[in-house]
């Protein structure tokens, strides 16, 4: 399981850098064609003001973000990805670490993180969105694809057990607690239906006051 595990994270890291061409490849069979559909589930959700994406990879949701109205910039600590991001989306692309981001307090309205690394669970890291978000500002995690309740074709049980293994809606209400977040972040979480499945929409809303 451990050598599984290490061959896995090898691949993801040549993903986003060597393998970086071949990303949305890997995406859409790794979930049927639903990849992206399951990131513009954030797109609702989204506030008046500026938007920042963590964890942009190719910039695929920046555009309907900006064809929204939206402004927008996206980060990611791959230059590859940045690249990438930069030529398909158009919009402002800054190579940086989503725990250490290269902008001033309370910069944006809404900051966007789809399908995120593990380092989103660390308090740092939530403390650093915090930092850049308004008071009263959003945080939209999307994350944890399953098979939609009303689903039954084997396309689609294929695919929820594909997608599936990552935090539930529970674990992370309790990462994003007051124990690990200084109580910086009021979570709720929301289901959203994409074809055969559903995406979880975590929507944390930046507390006014921080006691700071």
């Amino acid at each position: 399981m451990r050598a599984r595990r290490t061959l896995l994270q090898r691949f993801f890291g040549l993903l986003y850098t060597r393998l970086a061409w071949g990303y949305d490849v890997v995406a859409w069979l790794a979930s049927a064609g639903q990849w992206y559909r399951w990131v513009e589930a954030s797109l609702p959700f989204v506030e008046v003001g500026p938007v920042l994406e963590v964890g942009c990879g190719r910039g695929r949701l920046l555009r309907p973000l900006a064809e929204r109205g939206h402004q927008v910039t996206g980060v990611d600590y791959s230059g590859e990805m940045a690249r990438y991001a930069a030529q398909e989306s158009g919009q402002p692309i800054v190579q940086g670490d989503g725990r250490a981001l290269p902008f001033g307090d309370g910069q944006f309205a809404t900051l966007v993180t789809t399908f995120p690394a593990p380092y989103v669970l660390e308090g740092e890291t939530q403390r650093e969105f915090a930092r850049v978000v308004r008071p009263g500002g959003l945080w939209l995690w999307v994350d944890a694809p399953a098979l939609a309740p009303t689903a039954s074709t084997a396309l689609a049980r294929l695919l929820a057990r594909a997608a599936q293994g990552r935090a539930s809606d529970d674990e992370v209400t309790h990462y994003l607690s007051r124990d690990r977040s200084d109580g910086l972040w009021s979570v709720s979480v929301e289901r959203v239906s994409v074809g055969p499945t559903t995406v979880a929409v975590r929507v944390a809303r930046r507390t006014v006051d921080d006691g700071r």
